[in-house]
């Protein structure tokens, strides 16, 4: 028995040695493939060397224990322990190539937010590296070829069969010494966290950050039955009100949220400035926080921070969806004043479970890319360009006179940065090469697309607040901007720089401008706006919201009040702010002004804002698992129940681990086959998690209309028409049911309806000319079919109809 796993030991520090190779490949090509977008980053070679190192030792843990694993197998058979870690070591290849890959395109490695986000999210964001995803993958099937060949070479050349079993134990022990020695990279051997990022082994980081995600779930504060621990009484004491003359009505509220702007990038001594001048010229005529944090360092937490100060929990509030606990924002609390509240965005409504957060509070209109007018410009990656989405929403808005919150939420300054204007990019190009040589344009040229994408943001922006200025009511409209948190892949100086972003209040009627340098956050701009409205509008608000900040501080030298929590990724709360002492990443900074940081050494500060950050996260996540975050009872998104077969089938078929997409093509497969019962019972499933996922419910109407149910098809088709006005494939389906149930006016009602929005839409104009035979209108139905003739279409019902005029 000892020859046998002697034998096997053998085979398998060969395989092994293959697999350490390939695997510090992986660093090779990660190293390459970020190489011309980090710009010149002091000590790169060093940096990734250090990385390296990292990379082998944990390469040796791995192996040691597949050798361990497969040793056993060999006790059967050799041959079973040589497959059997193949598999194992290309399954790890491919592991941690995608890990990896993950970070070429984000720039920061994976962590536990992994376990708060859908597979679909998580594809979406590495899709956005666009053409360089297939390059990518053919790498990484490459880098497993390249290990099994190497792996069969070296069982092959037999290399390690003159080692005696002494050796051979030699070898293991070895591998185990080196396992335990002090490899390990750490954060504070690095002036940054960028270069940090680079450096650390990102599978190895990934598993550090799950095995504290998973100490943190096991770490709970019981409370109370009946306690709400974030709910507090608020003070409405208005400090923003002396810099405005008074305004004839309620006033309008403009927020636009800028993906990606941080305080870098705009106003007075950016390290990256002159790409936004309107926002730098705004800058100086607004009320301006050039020291503001967001309190997220990722989109999602921008929202619930800016709209309603709520807290985290692990997730953020739109993280839990369906499961979000009762809680109130600016859209609702406005609502009794007669405040119509529009959402405007050009990306995917499902993403981040911003549609079900905005149904939560009653949002009367809610643009997306579901339900953009189909004669607007092609759309990118992420969902339609930013002057695209200004223009429409002017567009809609041009008519309502009623007192308005607009809330913009942009999308052109995100990955993969393809800039809409080949003029604007042109520009960008020239004054950056006109630069002198420096590390700072070396930066900018490997990562001008950037630069260009903001440039471009910054010029829709001055077209809307001029297409604002036109409108009458422009006098009495606050508009807030800001960035919803900084830039990711533009390398920051300091761990706090993530959050760094500008806030400006800017309105007709403000009596000077003042730039405020006391540190302030996101959730500061509610309780700010509150505050107004309630001293110069007399609108009066709940006397009790679990608000996570005071209002906006108007000191105008450095300081700060706050005492915060921040949330630098889904699962991923380490950041405290209290006072001028920031604690990250379990290290404790003072803050300086400029927001540099320098490290302290302060035990007793240090555990004081541990403890804070523990407390505050225990409060928030019993609010948020036992709905006790706020009193007051919001309306919920109805959800479809299902059946014990229904839940039998989705349980047993595995289709709810897929993402919403490929679950539809499963749908869509299983009703075209007349299976409507399980197509039923996955659409179904699609719109509890997605609601505004239009193709799914129409899918979900189709199949009751194909049974004859037309009562049902069309509650459901008119509730798609209700979220999404403009889908033209809505109107096509209601129109095909009023046609079988022989309402031919109403089937031509409804086309006409569609056509108002989509006037050139083929699936339309089809069926307008089907009820128009019908009715006998022949000579209208002909010319529609004529035209359609000369267009690359053709359906069942055209084809019926061409050979009726024949």
């Amino acid at each position: 028995m000892k020859e046998k796993i002697a034998t096997s030991i053998k085979k398998l520090l060969a395989i092994s040695a293959a697999f350490t190779l390939c695997w510090l490949l992986i660093r090779l090509y990660s190293a390459l493939a970020i190489s011309g977008r980090v710009g010149e980053v002091e000590g790169l070679f060093g940096i990734h060397l250090r990385g390296a190192i990292e990379d082998l030792g944990v390469s040796v843990c791995i192996s040691f224990g597949i050798i361990l694993l497969c040793s056993i197998f060999g006790l059967l058979a050799a041959k079973i322990s040589q497959i059997a870690s193949l598999v194992f070591f290309s399954l790890i290849l491919l592991i941690g190539f995608a890990i990896n890959q993950y970070f070429v395109v984000t720039l920061i490695p994976l962590s536990a937010d992994l376990f708060g986000y859908s597979f679909s999210d998580i594809k979406t964001t590495v899709g956005a590296s666009g053409s360089t995803l297939n390059i990518s993958l053919f790498v990484c099937l490459s880098i497993v070829v390249a290990f099994i060949f190497l792996a069969r070479k070296l069982l092959k050349w037999d290399l390690t069969h003159q080692l005696s079993l002494r050796s051979t134990l030699i070898a293991i022990v070895g591998m185990l010494a080196i396992a335990l020695l002090p490899w390990r990279v750490q954060p504070d051997d690095y002036e940054n966290d960028f270069s940090y990022f680079i450096a650390v082994n990102k599978p190895g980081y990934l598993v550090d950050r799950t095995i504290e995600f998973i100490n943190e779930q096991s770490d709970k504060r019981v409370f109370a039955k009946d306690v709400y621990p974030l709910l507090h009484a608020v003070n409405y004491t208005d400090s923003l009100g002396r810099y405005f003359n008074s305004f004839r009505n309620y006033p309008n509220i403009v927020f636009v949220i800028v993906e990606g702007l941080g305080r870098d990038f705009c106003g007075a001594n950016a390290p990256y400035g002159g790409f936004t001048p309107f926002i730098d010229s705004l800058s100086t005529k607004s009320l301006y926080w050039e020291n503001a944090l967001s309190n997220a360092g990722r989109t999602f937490g921008a929202p619930p921070s800016i709209l309603g100060s709520l807290p985290y929990s692990k997730l953020g509030m739109m993280g839990y969806g369906n499961e979000m606990p009762d809680h109130q924002t600016l859209i609702s609390l406005l609502k009794p004043y007669g405040y119509r509240s529009n959402f405007f965005y050009g990306g995917n409504p499902n993403f981040d479970n911003l549609d079900i957060f905005l149904e939560r509070q009653g949002v009367d209109f809610f643009m997306n890319e579901s339900n953009f007018p189909k004669q607007a410009s092609p759309k990118a990656f992420w969902g339609f360009s930013d002057q695209d989405l200004f223009s429409t929403a002017l567009r809609k808005i041009e008519s309502e006179t009623s007192q308005r919150l607009d809330i913009f939420l942009t999308l052109s300054t995100h990955e993969p940065f393809v800039c809409p204007d080949s003029a604007v990019a042109l520009k960008v190009d020239e004054r950056i090469s006109k630069m002198q040589t420096s590390k700072k344009k070396d930066i900018m040229l490997s990562q001008k697309n950037i630069f260009e994408c903001l440039a471009y943001t910054d010029n829709a922006i001055k077209e809307l607040m001029l297409d604002y200025s036109r409108r009458p009511d422009f006098s009495n409209t606050i508009f807030i901007i800001t960035g919803d948190h900084r830039l990711i892949p533009v390398p920051q100086d300091n761990k706090i720089k993530r959050f760094h972003v500008p806030i400006l209040v800017y309105s007709p009627m403000l009596k000077q401008p003042v730039k405020f340098s006391a540190l302030t956050t996101h959730s500061a701009i509610l309780p700010g706006i509150l505050n107004f409205l309630h001293s110069h509008h007399g609108m009066t608000f709940p006397s009790e919201l679990p608000l996570i900040s005071p209002s906006l501080p108007t000191k105008r030298e450095f300081s700060s009040d706050l005492d915060i929590t921040l949330i630098r990724n889904k699962n991923e709360v380490r950041d405290y702010v209290s006072g001028t002492f920031f604690l990250s990443e379990n290290r404790l900074y003072k803050i300086l002004p400029g927001l540099q940081l320098e490290v302290v050494s302060r035990d007793s500060e240090k555990e004081k804002l541990k403890n804070k950050l523990k407390d505050f996260q225990s409060a928030s996540t019993y609010a948020f698992e036992n709905n006790k975050l706020d009193k007051v009872q919001t309306k919920r998104t109805t959800l479809f129940a299902f059946n014990a077969k229904e839940k039998k089938y989705l349980s047993d078929s595995g289709i709810t681990k897929l993402n919403p997409d490929d679950q539809f093509v499963k749908a869509r497969a299983r009703a075209f086959a007349k299976d409507y019962f399980k197509s039923r019972a996955i659409s179904k499933n699609i719109l509890n998690k997605s609601p505004n996922y239009h193709d799914a419910r129409i899918l979900l109407a189709r199949t009751f209309a194909w049974d004859g149910k037309y009562d049902s098809a069309k509650l459901f088709l008119e509730q798609t028409i209700q979220r999404a006005p403009t889908y033209a494939d809505a109107y096509a389906a209601l129109s095909d049911v009023y046609f079988w149930k022989d309402q031919l006016a109403l089937s031509l009602t409804t086309v006409d309806n569609g056509l108002k929005f989509n006037s050139a839409d083929a699936e339309l104009l089809s069926r307008k000319a089907r009820a128009l035979t019908t009715l006998g209108q022949n000579r209208e139905a002909r010319k529609i079919i004529e035209d359609l003739s000369k267009r690359p279409f053709e359906n069942e019902i055209t084809s019926q109809l061409k050979r009726k005029f024949k």
